[in-house]
C-alpha cells in the first residue's frame, strides 16, 4: 500500500476562510444514513484527543486516506478532549478558543474533500465544570453550532456519557434529559437541520433523549441490537464509543484474542444490521502518554494503523482490515460470521 502523501501543516496561527467550499450533505432516511442522496454506511474511529494541538491534528489529516482505503470513512474529534487530554474549546464564559476551532476547521475542510462524516463532540465530564455557568454553557453552543453551519457531514454530540455522577459538577444540569433537550433546541434554533444528539450507555435515558432526536448515540455493548430491533426506534443508531471503553487500555496497540473477538462480532453486526454504526476506540489513538509496563520507551499517540495488535506488532491493523473484509463480504457469509462469534461469546473474556 502507498502511504497516504501528508497534507500542508496545520497552522494555529492562520484562521480558515469564513465561507468553506461546498462540503457534502448527510441526511438521514428512516434507519439509514444518505451522503449527498447515497446510502452512506457509516464506519468511525474515535479520535477524542486529535484537536490538542497541531501535530496531533495533522497526523490525523496525513492518515485519513488510509482510513477510507479500508472502509472507514468517520471520525470522531471531541472539542473539549477525553480521558487523558487537555483539549478544552471553551473559555469559562463560553467563548471559543480560536487555536482548537482553526484545528477543527482543517480537519472537516479536509475530511468534506475526501466525502468523510465527522462526529464531533462538545462536552467533556472532566472539563464541562470548567464552564462558570449554564449560560456560558449555552453561549458555547451557540458559538460552535453558528461557526459550523456551513459544514453539512458534520453531526454533533452534545454531551459525551451524560449519565456520570461527576456531571453534577457541573454549572449545566447536563446528566438530565431536559438539559439535553435544551442544548438541541439551541442547536435547532440556530441550524435546524443539523443532526445532533448526545450518548450514554443508559437504556432508558438513551430513550428519552432519542425521541427527539434524528440520530440516536450511545456507547453501550448490547444497545444497539435492543433499539433497532426491540424498540424500533427507526433512526441510524450510532455506537461512538465501541467497546464502551478502549480495549488495549495500559497496553497501548495490544488487544487480547477475547477483544479482537468482540469487535469481529460488532464489525459482523454492523456489516448486516440496517441503522447499527460503529466508532472503533482504542488508546492506541487517544489514549495519554504512557509508559508500558516493563518498557522504558514512553508511549504516544498513533493515528498511523500501526500492526496487528500484538505486543510485537502494536497498532490497529487488525480491525481496518476487518472492516475492510466485512464490507466485501456477502450478506449469508457475514450472518454465518456473526452466529460464529454468538457460540464463541460463551467464553469470551475481555481483558
Amino acid at each position: 500500500m502507498t502511504p497516504a502523501t501528508p497534507t500542508a501543516p496545520v497552522s494555529s496561527a492562520t484562521p480558515s476562510a469564513p465561507f468553506p467550499p461546498a462540503t457534502p450533505r448527510l441526511q438521514v432516511e428512516g434507519e439509514l444514513l444518505y451522503l449527498d442522496g447515497r446510502p452512506y454506511p457509516l464506519w468511525g474511529l474515535r479520535t477524542a484527543n486529535q484537536l490538542e494541538d497541531d501535530a496531533h491534528v495533522q497526523d490525523l489529516i496525513n492518515n485519513l486516506d488510509t482510513y477510507m482505503e479500508h472502509g472507514v470513512n468517520a471520525v470522531a474529534p471531541f472539542l473539549q478532549g477525553g480521558n487523558g487530554g487537555t483539549t478544552n474549546a471553551f473559555l469559562p464564559n463560553g467563548e471559543l478558543d480560536e487555536q482548537v476551532m482553526t484545528r477543527l476547521l482543517a480537519l472537516l475542510e479536509e475530511t468534506a474533500r475526501r466525502g468523510m462524516v465527522v462526529v464531533v463532540g462538545f462536552f467533556y465530564v472532566e472539563r464541562a465544570p470548567l464552564l462558570e455557568s449554564a449560560t456560558a454553557v449555552e453561549r458555547a453552543v451557540e458559538q460552535v453550532t453558528a461557526r459550523l453551519r456551513p459544514y453539512r457531514h458534520v453531526i454533533f454530540n452534545l454531551v459525551n456519557e451524560f449519565h456520570l455522577p461527576d456531571f453534577d459538577k457541573a454549572a449545566y444540569p447536563f446528566r438530565r434529559p431536559e438539559g439535553i433537550l435544551r442544548l438541541l433546541d439551541i442547536v435547532h434554533s440556530i441550524d435546524p437541520e443539523r443532526l445532533a444528539a448526545a450518548n450514554c450507555n443508559d437504556p432508558q435515558l438513551v430513550l428519552q433523549v432519542a425521541r427527539h432526536t434524528p440520530v440516536v448515540l450511545h456507547n453501550s455493548r448490547t444497545l444497539a441490537e435492543y433499539l433497532l430491533l426491540v424498540e424500533r426506534v427507526g433512526k441510524p443508531v450510532i455506537d461512538v464509543e465501541c467497546g464502551n471503553h478502549a480495549l488495549d487500555a495500559g497496553r497501548h496497540g495490544v488487544f487480547s484474542e477475547g477483544a479482537k473477538l468482540f469487535y469481529e462480532q460488532q464489525i459482523a453486526s454492523a456489516a448486516v444490521l440496517p441503522g447499527k454504526s460503529i466508532f472503533f476506540h482504542a488508546h492506541w489513538v487517544q489514549g495519554p502518554p504512557t509508559k508500558w509496563p516493563g518498557l522504558k520507551r514512553i508511549y504516544r499517540r498513533h493515528c498511523d494503523l500501526g500492526g496487528y495488535g500484538t505486543l510485537t506488532d502494536p497498532g490497529m491493523r487488525w480491525y481496518f482490515e476487518a472492516v475492510r473484509a466485512a464490507r466485501n463480504y456477502p450478506a449469508p457469509e457475514m450472518f454465518g460470521r456473526i452466529r460464529a462469534a454468538i457460540r464463541a461469546q460463551n467464553s469470551l473474556v475481555l481483558e
